[in-house]
């Protein structure tokens, strides 16, 4: 995690899956794949901001079970924290 100013902070998860069999049988496989997920977050007092990026290269590939997995995608968030004295 890297943090250029103290309310900034910039995260980027790297996962490998390795080859898998696509079929009980075990006749068919599909290939490894890589993907890059990142989540950068700004905080401003009782406001945080945030962005998460799933599969930010936009890699194709498949699931296990053989089904297509989502493309790139992008999630925005804000938090605010009540205080209550």
């Amino acid at each position: 995690m890297l943090k250029p100013v103290s309310r900034l902070s910039i995260r980027a998860d790297l996962k490998y899956t390795g080859e898998v069999y696509a079929r009980p049988d075990n006749v068919e496989r599909q290939p490894g794949y890589g993907l890059v997920d990142l989540r950068v977050e700004y905080r401003a007092g009782a406001m945080q901001l945030s962005l998460d990026v799933d599969n930010l290269l936009d890699r194709e590939y498949l699931y296990v079970d053989g089904y297509d997995a989502p493309p790139r995608e992008w999630k925005i968030g804000m938090n605010y924290t009540f205080c209550l004295n």
